[in-house]
């Protein structure tokens, strides 16, 4: 867990964001600390996706700044923001259905960096049954084995920060059982983390800190202790 203390290693100040007419984000400001998991939740369509994409350069900020270690990358292409350790999960997962498991891990991986970091023997060891598909190609995958994946090239790029949407969405309970698992030896592994899901539980069991979107905006930033103790409140802005 981190300590307040620390500089964020993420920090979004005041964004909007639009879809044509349509304003997602109203003016939402979010931190993650380094080695700090933060779960980010809202009923459907409150703009979680919509933040996540933002803060990727996926999709363009109307007003508002983002910072990594305290740069501003607003505006920055995907691809440069993704170079200063940010590793992004989509809800679809972004596999490549053509490829081998091989060839999609070798995309992210290459192949040099210090021993501690990221390597495939590593993710294998995490993900024993993309051991045993190498060679299968990425749509004759599970989905829960795609998601699998999924977060084992994220992880091949040694991210500073791990951005997971709808990390169990369509999983059956064991696959979901297993992806926690994985998210807490992440966390285990000082990797800090920015977590979508519809597990209530499972989420303020892993989190440091809670960031709840209403209609855009930040309706509650707190610790799960401070979410659970209200449990009008969790009803109020989850429905649970």
């Amino acid at each position: 867990m981190a300590t307040a203390t620390l500089e964020p290693l993420l920090a979004v100040r005041g964004i909007h964001t639009c879809y044509d007419q349509s304003h997602i984000l109203r003016g939402v400001d979010l931190t993650v600390r380094p080695g700090e998991t933060v779960a980010l939740m809202g009923r459907n369509g409150m703009g979680k996706t919509t933040l996540i994409r933002t803060v990727m350069g996926l999709v363009p900020a109307r007003q508002g700044r983002i910072l990594v270690d305290g740069a501003d990358v607003t505006g920055e292409a995907t691809f440069r923001i993704a170079a200063r350790g940010l590793a992004y999960v989509p809800e679809g997962r972004g596999i490549f259905a053509t490829l081998s498991v091989r060839e999609n891990l070798a995309i992210a991986h290459e192949g040099r960096g210090k021993a501690s970091d990221w390597s495939l023997p590593r993710v294998l060891e995490l993900f024993p049954r993309l051991a045993e598909r190498l060679d299968n190609g990425g749509d004759q995958l599970s989905g829960g084995e795609q998601q699998m994946l999924a977060i084992a090239r994220a992880l091949l790029t040694n991210p500073r920060l791990l951005i997971l949407d709808e990390a169990t969405e369509g999983l059956a309970p064991l696959i979901r059982d297993e992806i926690w698992r994985t998210v807490g030896v992440i966390r285990a592994a000082g990797i800090a983390t920015l977590i979508v899901d519809k597990n209530v539980a499972a989420l303020t069991a892993l989190a440091d800190r809670v960031v709840i979107l209403v209609k855009g905006e930040v309706a509650f930033t707190g610790t799960p202790g401070e979410l659970t103790a209200t449990p009008e409140r969790m009803q109020h802005l989850l429905g649970v």
